[in-house]
């Protein structure tokens, strides 16, 4: 996990993780630079009281940053297996998810539809790089994370504790059909393998979504999405 300042590249990442309300350390913008959106991010550091600093040009090139503008923020903060658990609340689990673009997604829709806890296994899992709080748009600042360092375990006390367990999956029930409980988890597996069996067996169900046309997979960061959003609709709506 990262021990120092994870940096936020471009316009819009920053100016949404501004008005979203991440702690935002500086943010450095590229001398020179005239234009509406300097303004606007200049306009809202001061309204936000975040510190903002001018850098020259040579400075950008020689960190390869291919951007006009970064914001450096908090590492991110994870909580415990048990402080998860503890909350009784929905858990979104990202089982091994290897791709960068995907965990970021991932996490920035859990976000969006209102989730808040997230379990991330710690081993063959992309780490929580500058390229996942990019792609995350910041979300990953709003959600409680732990890394789960051995899942069955983790799955079994969890289970012990009262929460149903379903896998999201290619062969299983449509999840428009599937009845969810609030003290739930939700497995989505890597992109490659998906769920491994043992992981499976200690499932209270298996859910899938119904796919109608030529192809027939969807990328993990899609099909997550979907299941999540059907599960929001059956719990809050």
């Amino acid at each position: 996990m990262p021990d120092k300042d994870i940096n936020i590249y471009g316009f819009n990442p920053v100016k949404e993780a501004i008005e979203n309300g991440i702690p935002i350390r500086v943010v450095f913008i590229k001398r020179g630079r005239k234009s509406r959106e300097l303004l606007e991010i200049i306009n809202l550091c001061k309204e936000k009281d975040i510190p903002f600093v001018f850098k020259e040009k040579f400075y950008f090139k020689k960190e390869n940053r291919n951007y006009w503008i970064f914001a450096s923020v908090s590492p991110v903060k994870l909580i415990s297996e048990e402080e998860i658990l503890k909350k009784e609340d929905f858990i979104v689990f990202l089982y091994k998810i290897q791709d960068p673009q995907n965990l970021g997604n991932l996490l920035r829709t859990i976000s969006a539809l209102g989730f808040s806890n997230v379990a991330i296994t710690l081993e063959e899992t992309a780490p929580l790089s500058e390229t996942v709080v990019k792609v995350s748009e910041g979300a990953i600042n709003f959600l409680k994370i732990s890394n789960i360092k051995k899942p069955l375990n983790f799955l079994k006390k969890a289970k012990d504790e009262g929460f149903k367990i379903y896998g999201g999956t290619m062969e299983g029930i449509p999840v428009y059909k599937n009845d969810f409980e609030k003290k739930s988890i939700l497995i989505l597996g890597s992109e490659g393998k998906g769920i491994p069996e043992p992981v499976k067996k200690i499932c209270n169900a298996l859910v899938s979504i119904p796919l109608k046309g030529p192809i027939k997979s969807l990328n993990v960061s899609t099909a997550g999405g979907i299941i999540l959003y059907e599960i929001r609709r059956k719990l809050y709506n």
